[in-house]
């Protein structure tokens, strides 16, 4: 591990650079792990006693057969193919020894493939003779194992995960829209992928690194359910979360102390505290950055590096101190194995240390997207030509799948050598324009162009022009404008490839013209891990049960058991709530209480739940909001008017399993309680009709009308009349939140702040204008639920390849439209 490098180099673990850096959220990167030789760990795993002896027995008098052995558990080979074959026969003769149960433990050894299943002594072959030689490791290969240039380690599926999240998120998505383009226009003749910097950061592990966390899940899973049972039967809870294992764990492990200033705390006292905070919106949610302290340091603390704090004259005084909390981290509780133990307490101390907040969220890592490209590069080829490898077709033949990795820095070379930087059809401009988010699909579109030979002439081109800008030689200047020329190399291809991207420019303007490139928004349509409630605790309104209540304070009940005993009272009214009653008694969870006894409330109107014996906002838990078409019965008939439901998280905790969107919601759910009261009543009645949900990132069309605020009539003018942009475009937002029980924020789908400063530049447009167009883009467009029948609102649900879903035979989302 890099830990036990930087602890030889003697230097913090932050400080390694290069491909051992840490992520920007200071983890570990899955793709940069040291090599590590774990064959015959894994054998040494095995849980049958008998079969482990055995195999270890073997392996220790078979050193010559090793290789045969890896390859056949590894399923590197075939069996049956091999059988005859003299080196497999000592391993072949081992495993028909087996019987059939013992065959299947043994076909259940995780062994690595490819370069990570060699052994020590392949390895020590494979560098000797690399060091002594010229030859490369592809080369020496050849020469150790007799295996030709078409020859490469299996892959593993495109969209096999590697418990990153993001990076397992764009792996699915990769394969699902390679797998739907492959059934649709069949085989492709070539896939090119882009990344944003010249080479690639070293290749990760990434089957055995997925396998270790399978591993560690399970043993977490088990401590967690263990701790459960502990928190269920000494603390009484009856749900336990996430937070309350963490919380537990901390305190278990850290000595039931504060880990900043020692003192005494308990379960119930304690709270949880980031050491290091990060720049901007978020925090680094990693184990090592967690403490549990006592109130007063993680009031003190505040938004600050636990370094820094430290030095300060009142944390001092309270008496913390880096050097004891450091001790108290080397005292800690042992959680797991004593390696694991021992790089834990170094990082929480190298997180002690540090003194600059984290980068911010939004801040990527360059090495991550590079491997992530090459990560990519070898698993589709692998997909397309794993055939090829095997023999069954040569490199270059017709049916094979060129699969190519270009970097980043071609794309704006290519635009520019090309000639169609200044011909493309932006909205508002024709240059690439970040104000249009289609700026996207043009570099995919000049990448997806890009060939083996034009990228070389690129290259080329971008060095020359480099130099003349280094050196200010002007015969370069006209050197690299004119490369490469008739008698340069890479010529004639290179003309091909200008007439193929003046071929794609007109397809790719008649894309953008007749609005066939869609903008596709990240949506999460299961039920989510992200926080429940937000970190904030706060005080409940406790009213005597005597007390008149009006019924948006019964609204606010603390539990959905006291809203039900306080609404079920034969004096309650949904208008006016209670009168004051000096006989009033109800039960509650089978507790009874009298007049004279106070129960608790939320204070203020956003949406709560009650936590830790107070009450924190649930306003970011919003899952999805319900649309409905309702109508009150009056005396000239039925009046229609549409209203949202917007539904929390904690209400679909025993829904996991079933239709989140239809699943029924009951009067005492919070959803219910803080919907808009006639919305509510109105589906009670069953005088709503259900027309769809919506959910973050959904995207929506709308036909703007005569009501239109100040703000979208100045953004809807600009665009439209000013600036000529497509109706289209202007008519497309994305949700971005549900702000009130009436009110959805909504932002421009297809248009970004970014190039507004160059648009409005080079306009001419009223400050009051410019100012309301900014403003739309920067605090998001707040509609009213009842203004969508005005505005004949459209949801839009595409398929991986972007198309509109009207209909699925497999319940995937599909568009649905208002009256």
């Amino acid at each position: 591990m890099w830990v036990d490098v930087c602890k030889d180099l003697g230097i913090s673990r932050r400080a390694l650079k290069g491909v051992g850096a840490l992520t920007s959220d200071g983890e570990e990167r899955i793709a940069s792990r040291p090599p590590q030789l774990t064959s015959l760990q894994r054998i040494a795993e095995l849980k049958d006693t008998q079969l482990r002896k055995a195999l270890l027995a073997w392996w220790e008098n078979h050193e010559d057969a090793q290789e045969a052995m890896i390859a056949l558990l590894s399923n590197t080979v075939d069996i049956d193919a091999k059988r005859e074959e003299p080196e497999y026969a000592e391993a072949v003769e081992f495993i028909e020894s087996l019987d059939d149960a013992q065959l299947t433990k043994l076909d259940a050894i995780d062994l690595p493939v490819g370069r990570a299943a060699y052994s020590v002594p392949t390895l020590t072959v494979l560098t000797e003779r690399m060091l002594k030689t010229d030859d490369d490791l592809h080369e020496v290969r050849k020469m150790v194992f007799g295996v030709d240039d078409n020859w490469r380690p299996p892959q593993a599926a495109i969209g096999a995960p590697l418990g990153n999240t993001a990076v397992d998120r764009v792996l699915k998505l990769v394969s699902r829209f390679l797998m739907d383009a492959q059934k649709r226009w069949g085989k492709p003749a070539a896939v090119n992928i882009e990344h944003v910097r010249d080479g690639f950061s070293s290749e990760p592990a990434a089957r055995r690194a997925q396998k270790e966390y399978e591993r560690y899940i399970d043993k977490r899973t088990q401590m967690n359910q263990e701790l459960e049972s502990e928190l269920r039967n000494h603390f009484g809870l009856e749900k336990v979360r996430p937070y309350d294992l963490r919380r537990l764990q901390a305190i278990q492990r850290q000595n039931g102390v504060c880990l900043y200033c020692g003192c005494d705390i308990t379960f119930t006292t304690c709270e949880m505290d980031h050491i290091v905070p990060r720049k901007g919106a978020g925090s680094t949610n990693t184990r090592n950055n967690f403490a549990a302290v006592c109130e007063i340091c993680n009031r003190m603390k505040s938004n600050t590096p636990f370094a820094v704090w430290a030095q300060t004259e009142s944390a001092q005084k309270h008496g913390v101190s880096l050097a004891e909390a450091i001790e108290r981290v080397k005292m800690f509780n042992a959680e797991g194995g004593t390696k694991a133990d021992r790089i834990f307490r170094t990082e929480v101390i190298t997180r002690l240390k540090q003194t600059e907040a984290d980068d911010p969220i939004d801040n990527r890592s360059i090495e991550s997207v590079a491997w992530m490209a090459d990560e990519l590069h070898r698993r589709i080829d692998w997909y397309f030509n794993s055939d090829g490898y095997a023999g069954n077709l040569n490199d270059d033949s017709s049916g094979a799948t060129k699969v190519c990795v270009y970097a980043g820095s071609l794309t704006a070379e290519g635009r520019r050598a090309s000639g169609i930087e200044g011909d493309i059809h932006f909205a508002a401009a024709s240059y690439k324009t970040r104000l249009d988010r289609r700026h996207h699909a043009v570099d995919a579109a000049v990448i997806a162009m890009m060939t083996p030979a034009a990228a070389l002439s690129l290259k080329t081109r971008s060095n020359m022009r480099r130099s003349w800008l280094e050196t200010g030689d002007e015969s370069l200047r006209t050197a690299w404008k004119n490369y490469p020329a008739e008698q340069d190399p890479g010529y004639a291809s290179y003309q091909q490839w200008l007439d193929a991207m003046r071929s794609m420019l007109v397809l790719l303007n008649d894309a953008l013209d007749n609005d066939r490139i869609p903008v596709i928004h990240a949506q999460r349509y299961a039920f989510g891990n992200s926080n429940a409630h937000d970190a904030t605790v706060k005080p409940l309104l406790r009213i005597p049960l005597r007390s008149a209540m009006d019924a948006d304070l019964i609204r606010r009940a603390s539990t959905p058991a006291l809203y039900c005993a306080l609404t079920r009272l034969p004096d309650y009214s949904s208008k006016t709530g209670l009168p004051e009653d000096s006989a009033r008694e109800i039960m509650v969870n089978g507790g009874h209480y009298t007049a004279s006894d106070t129960v608790p409330f939320f204070e203020g109107g956003s949406a709560q739940i009650q936590v830790q014996g107070g009450s924190a906002d649930i306003g970011n838990a919003i899952h999805h909001a319900r649309i409905y078409k309702c109508y009150k019965e009056t005396k000239k008939g039925r009046v229609y008017f549409y209203g949202m439901i917007r539904v929390f998280q904690t209400d679909l905790l025993r829904a996991r399993h079933e239709d989140l969107f239809a699943y029924p919601l009951s009067p005492q759910t919070v959803s219910m309680r803080y919907a808009d009261p006639k919305v509510a009543e109105a589906v009670q009645n069953g005088h709503a009709e259900y027309k769809g949900y919506l959910v973050v990132g959904d995207e929506i069309e709308v036909k703007f009308g005569e009501a239109m605020s100040d703000k979208i009539g100045a953004f809807v003018d600009f665009f439209s009349e000013q600036m000529g942009v497509q109706d289209e475009i202007v008519q497309r937002w994305v949700v971005s939140g549900f702000e009130s029980s009436r009110l959805m924020k909504l932002r421009p789908a297809m248009l970004a702040e970014e190039g507004l400063d160059r648009i409005f530049g080079i306009c001419d447009v009223s400050k009051s204008m410019e100012d309301d167009v900014r403003n739309v883009f920067a605090r998001s467009w707040r509609l009213s639920v009842s203004q969508i029948s005005q505005l004949a609102l459209r949801v839009i649900r595409r398929n991986s390849l972007g198309e509109k879903r009207f209909v699925s035979k497999n319940q995937m989302p599909t568009c649905w439209s208002c009256d």
